[in-house]
């Protein structure tokens, strides 16, 4: 039977959430635009809770400035795009740390070519911004700085307030990928420092398809989706009604149980990196000297050969990014962090959630190590037979 820690790629949906969707489907399936039915404002109703719901938890007093997108891919590339549209001949430069998804890197790869002047802002080993770096790069060009708050990889927080007072003096925005950090750390006073708060519902028990941007009131950005105007003229399209119902079922959930799930998850990542670490005593837990949210372990075993992932039978983990498209490339997160190309290729990430127990983290533990012993015992005897 197979143990799934890959809690930061997706995670499972909850029963009442599976439960809302279908009821969606089945019963709330009028267009949320026909309000002059009961339908459409039954299904107008869900939306309009959802929004809410998710205000409130993130600290949002005006519910109406949350836009309901795809996932948090599309969120960024709104926010990205929307602002650069806008002032691209006034304030070209674009700032994005070196560690960000591909949802915010690869707008940005694009947009150089529209004439857009993007700069990177370096990363320091343990993951963190290099503030003084941020400081040098930001002047009266700068239209957007991109920092997302919870590493995908590493789980490694940002110091979003000082990230965001930086730009901010400068007259830039601030664009935060919060996708990780939902449920899982503090958020409620994020927005006083940042712009924008991209979220995906299927990285916390949610369904996967929808997601919203949290956009700061009489901000005006360009539209990506031209239509209806639904959401306020920012996002159109009929909304994803069975998707929304599904997250509002999630953030209920996270209402009622965010103290005790964190707890839990931090007990449990912390037996795992100290049972991994007792037993594999040169074992790198990237960003381990860092602020970190609960849940992440990345592992980097310098000069392992090639093959550990492979080696863990039956656990459900990854190397990097899950977003990588399955391609088997370093993770450049870690290369940021002064990995060898070879090392971050061989790393991996397990990502706990709610639904891991005591066992299952000494069986995931058990797995990495002895892996990892079946490989360093295969390259001896390799060098064994070459020097014979």
């Amino acid at each position: 039977m197979s143990i799934y820690a890959d809690n930061a790629a997706t995670t499972p949906c909850l029963p009442d959430v599976a439960k809302a969707v279908a009821e969606a489907c089945v019963t709330h399936y009028g267009n949320p635009s026909s309000t002059h039915y009961s339908l459409g404002r039954q299904a107008r109703a869900i939306i309009d809770d959802t929004r809410q719901t998710l205000a409130k938890i993130i600290g949002i007093e005006r519910a109406d400035e949350i836009s309901f997108t795809s996932g948090a891919t599309e969120s960024c590339n709104m926010a990205i795009m929307g602002v650069i549209q806008r002032c691209i001949k006034t304030r070209p430069r674009i700032i994005a740390m070196d560690t960000e998804h591909p949802a915010v890197l690869q707008p940005l790869s694009q947009l150089t070519l529209a004439g857009a002047d993007v700069q990177t802002v370096e990363c320091e080993g343990n993951g963190q911004m290099n503030i003084d770096h941020l400081q040098s790069l930001c002047n009266e060009k700068t239209a957007i700085v991109c920092a997302m708050l919870v590493n995908n990889e590493t789980g490694v927080l940002q110091n979003l307030n000082r990230i965001g007072s930086i730009a901010h003096a400068a007259g830039a925005l601030v664009l935060c990928d919060a996708t990780q950090a939902l449920g899982k750390v503090p958020i409620e006073n994020l927005q006083h420092n940042v712009d924008f708060l991209a979220f995906s519902a299927h990285k916390c028990y949610g369904p996967k398809g929808v997601g919203a941007l949290w956009t700061r009131r009489h901000l005006s950005i360009a539209p990506l989706l031209l239509g209806g105007g639904q959401e306020r003229a920012r996002r159109s399209g009929t909304e994803n009604v069975p998707g929304i119902a599904g997250w509002l079922a999630a953030l209920n959930h996270m209402q009622g149980t965010r103290g005790a799930q964190i707890e839990k998850i931090t007990r449990l990542h912390k037996l795992l990196e100290a049972t991994i670490s007792d037993a594999l005593p040169e074992v790198i837990i990237n960003g381990h000297d860092s602020p970190r949210a609960p849940g992440f372990t990345s592992l980097t075993l310098p000069g392992l050969r090639r093959g550990w992932l492979a080696q863990l039978h039956g656990i459900c983990a990854s190397s990097g990014s899950s977003c990588a498209s399955g391609q088997n490339k370093p993770s450049r997160v870690l290369e940021t962090y002064g990995r060898s190309r070879e090392d971050a290729a061989n790393s991996l990430r397990l990502s706990l959630g709610i639904h891991n127990t005591d066992d299952e983290v000494a069986e995931i533990a058990e797995r990495v190590i002895a892996g990892a012993l079946r490989l360093k015992e295969t390259s001896v005897a390799r060098q064994n037979l070459v020097a014979n």
